[in-house]
């Protein structure tokens, strides 16, 4: 396992993380929810190995398919959490299966969450993050049975931007993916796990997760240190 130590960040320096990991539970998605669920032990040590003393809470968010289930948000309101313990109890409680033929509903996913006013803390007072693992690719537009008005993924990123949450979106190659990435800009962090579903399950059992703790340890640091230079 990948640890962190090789970050050069200023000593012991306070990072606050609200995490938000939204999984897709469909049935293909069984074989990556135990490789999740076996390296989220590694969640806080991997900060701790960090010069940093992350404050976080964390929470995980299920989904499937609207058109599959008419349900596509399960375990919706798991709460935010600063035990390990409760976070993978969360994690345990999901069910791989359903989900009908691609694509899934992960846009509606995360403007749930960007909108669910649940956040621990305010705007601009931590490091809100939604972290994606999915192996399907998502429908180009929000569902018309769930939301009204603007159905474009527009209206998702939209809403990621004021409430100030950065994503980390560990999914497939698609064109969808690769346009909404580029509408958040550095908000997003997509990482393509590929074409093929057995390339795609081997990196989100694997590669995936070991990525995704580097990453969120060096955006956390990075946080950590402009806000404390910005208040000595």
């Amino acid at each position: 396992m990948p640890r962190l130590d090789n970050l050069t960040v200023v000593p012991k320096v306070k990072g606050v993380a609200d995490i938000v990991f939204c999984i897709d539970i469909t049935g293909s998605m069984g074989p990556c929810i135990v490789g999740v669920l076996d390296n989220l032990k590694h969640l806080a040590e991997g900060f701790g190995a960090a010069n940093v003393s992350l404050d976080w809470k964390a929470k995980a968010v299920g989904y499937r398919d609207v058109d599959a289930s008419g349900t596509p948000f399960e375990g919706f309101d798991n709460p935010f959490t600063s035990n390990i313990d409760d976070l993978k109890a969360q994690f345990d409680r999901f069910e791989a299966s359903g989900g009908g033929d691609e694509p899934e509903s992960l846009f509606d996913a995360m403007l749930k969450i960007a909108t669910a006013g649940d956040w621990p803390h305010p705007v601009g007072a931590a490091l809100r993050t939604i972290v994606v693992f999915t192996d399907a690719s998502p429908h180009g537009q929000l569902s018309a049975s769930l939301w009204t008005g603007d159905l474009s993924f527009n209206r998702v990123s939209s809403e990621l931007r004021k409430a100030h949450t950065k994503l980390f979106l560990n999914a497939p190659e698609h064109p969808n993916y690769n346009s909404f990435s580029a509408l958040l800009g550095g908000d997003c962090r997509y990482s393509s796990l590929g074409t093929t579903r057995t390339e795609v399950l081997s990196k989100l059992q694997t590669q995936g997760f070991d990525q995704l703790l580097l990453s969120l340890g060096k955006t956390v640091s990075a946080m950590s240190v402009a806000t404390a230079t910005a208040t000595i």
